[in-house]
């Protein structure tokens, strides 16, 4: 479903077109007609840069040329204005394509991160970051039966993953916004969801960790005291 805000084609789901429309707070760094910068909440590098397209779309093929071009004058003018605000020695430029790729929130976005001598940032991708859902399900159903049977939902970086409820799997290419949300920003979040499997319902969603912090994957269950709902 989507709504037309500010000229621009918006789904309602999308946490990106949810910044863009002042439902989730940001620090912009810039924003034209088209496109928006903003601080990443997860950063990693000071200054680490997100710029986006007002009109959503899940990568850059379905973007109109125009939007394209829009969106990389936007990355020209934040990478030259950081060079002038920040002593960085260099910065990556980051595209992220498909869930294969690393993609987490399916609304293109360029990552503009600032690099400095002995930052640390290893771009590897590794692990339980890519593990599939079939994989992650044993993990996901004992934590089902950890909370006495909530419902669980739980996927990796890269990868969709399971929804199990009474027991059963229910979906098992599953991934949902507010998992989404977690994963972009490293963080724990309690919430009621607008939309999804889950709309109107009290969840907790929290990352799972690797040995640097970066988020691998997530969990969420219902707030368990609201757990009474789905008996």
């Amino acid at each position: 479903m989507t709504n037309k805000v500010l000229g621009c084609y918006q789904m309602d789901d999308c946490i990106f077109c949810m910044i863009i429309n002042g439902e989730i707070p940001s620090y912009t760094i810039y924003q034209d007609k088209k496109t928006l910068a903003f601080l990443d909440i997860n950063p990693n590098t000071r200054g680490h840069t997100l710029v986006i397209p007002k009109k959503h779309a899940k990568n850059i093929i379905d973007m109109e040329d125009t939007d394209v071009e829009a969106l990389f004058r936007t990355v020209k003018k934040v990478v030259s204005s950081m060079k002038v605000s920040l002593d960085l020695d260099g910065l990556n430029l980051v595209v992220n394509q498909g869930e294969v790729a690393g993609q987490v929130i399916h609304h293109f976005h360029c990552h503009i991160i600032p690099r400095y001598v002995d930052d640390g940032i290893n771009y590897s991708s590794k692990g339980y970051s890519t593990s599939t859902s079939k994989e992650i399900t044993p993990i996901a159903m004992a934590i089902h039966e950890m909370v006495a049977g909530l419902p669980v939902t739980m996927r990796t970086l890269n990868k969709k993953g399971v929804r199990i409820e009474m027991g059963k799997i229910v979906d098992n290419n599953y991934s949902g916004p507010i998992l989404e949300m977690a994963l972009e920003t490293n963080s724990t979040i309690k919430t009621t969801p607008k939309s999804g499997a889950y709309k109107g319902i009290p969840i907790v969603v929290s990352t799972v960790k690797d040995e640097d912090g970066n988020a691998v994957a997530v969990i969420g269950i219902v707030n368990v005291t609201h757990g009474l709902k789905f008996k």
